[in-house]
């Protein structure tokens, strides 16, 4: 996943290559609680929770207390897209993907 933070203009320029054979599609994570937008490229295969996994881990997304902490939406479509599934047979190249945060003991 080759990733870069914004906050609606560039502010970092962080990489980090999930694809595996150079075959991605370029996308936008927008942050649950801020307007911060993380462009990312994605690889065909990579899945919304190894996605939300190098999300934590560039420092965008604090760790999740709970598993299903994290939910992510293509939000052209408003098409949930399941940890376990490859991002790229929900979204395509220039979606944004909303992380959504449920309440937690709501």
């Amino acid at each position: 996943m080759d990733v870069s933070e914004t906050d609606r203009e560039p502010v970092t320029n962080r990489r980090l290559d999930m694809a595996t054979n150079g075959n991605n599609i370029e996308v936008e994570f927008a942050h649950p609680h801020k307007s911060n937008l993380f462009k990312a490229g994605i690889g065909k295969g990579t899945t919304g929770a190894q996605a939300i996994e190098n999300l934590v881990s560039q420092g965008f997304l604090e760790k999740p207390a709970r598993k299903d902490q994290y939910l992510l939406t293509v939000q052209s479509t408003n098409t949930n897209i399941p940890p376990s599934h490859a991002i790229a047979d929900y979204a395509k190249d220039g979606d944004v993907i909303a992380i959504v945060s449920p309440g937690i003991g709501a």
